[in-house]
């Protein structure tokens, strides 16, 4: 699995930073486990990964 950031911003520095509307999603639901369930970062990190790689196995 290759791990990915939770937000992932295109520019050059944080003043520039653009976020993609698949970056805000997976930074509200990392927010919502950790909020909602107590899941500790590294747990978040997880539970995204694995999320990701369950979408990748049920692309056609």
């Amino acid at each position: 699995m290759g791990a990915r950031r939770v937000l992932e911003p295109v520019g050059a520095s944080p003043g520039d930073w653009r976020f993609r509307g698949d970056s805000l999603r997976r930074a509200r639901l990392a927010h919502r486990l950790a909020q909602d369930l107590g899941i500790n970062p590294p747990g978040v990190a997880l539970v995204l990964d694995l999320l990701d790689e369950i979408a990748r196995l049920r692309a056609p």
